[in-house]
């Protein structure tokens, strides 16, 4: 299966995903991206893990980019 439970209908927009998360949102992320955040950290928690977003050298970059 090429999308797990929920994925592809987070991208497509047809289901809302549960917008509460044990997940805090990272120090790079902006207060307004907090609940698509939590989301995107319901629906995809088998890979949030592994993104170490708590990592702001990795990520502030993206955060920065256009």
């Amino acid at each position: 299966m090429l999308f797990g439970r929920s994925e592809w209908e987070f991208f497509s927009g047809s289901v809302v995903a549960i917008a509460d998360s044990h997940m805090q949102l990272p120090r790079w992320a902006t207060k307004d991206r907090k609940e698509i955040f939590a989301m995107f950290a319901n629906t995809f928690s088998n890979i949030v893990g592994n993104l170490s977003l708590e990592n702001d050298g990795i990520w502030q970059p993206f955060m920065k980019s256009n």
